[in-house]
């Protein structure tokens, strides 16, 4: 996202790739399932690279256990950390944008759209 290792080492996701059109209610929500006890999560949003540009991003999280610890409370194991990956699907859809063009056939002249 344009920035330096030495600019992002302990910093907030907030700090950094958030901004106005981040989709901050579907990243809570996402947290909520995440301490109930979902083991992945999913939300689209938007974030911001260093220069101010947006893209959108699939966000994916879930937890990693520890093998000894179980909240006896709620009988499942705890989780250590959690594991948040980033997918930009803005400019995977624009790849795959073309896709939904009807093909040019070279048929001599004769012309016709064709839909995949």
């Amino acid at each position: 996202c344009g920035y330096k290792s030495s600019e992002a080492v302990n910093k907030s996701m907030l700090g950094l790739m958030q901004g106005p059109k981040t989709n901050n209610m579907g990243l809570k929500h996402a947290i909520d399932k995440l301490s109930k006890g979902a083991d992945q999560v999913e939300c689209t949003t938007v974030n911001y690279r260093k220069d101010g540009s947006m893209f959108t991003n699939l966000l994916t999280m879930g937890p990693v256990y520890s093998e000894d610890k179980e909240d006896e409370e709620i009988g499942r194991r705890e989780a250590a950390y959690y594991v948040g990956m980033l997918t930009n699907v803005g400019e995977r859809a624009q790849d795959m944008s073309h896709m939904d063009e009807p093909e040019e056939k070279d048929d001599g002249g004769n012309t016709e759209d064709i839909t995949v």
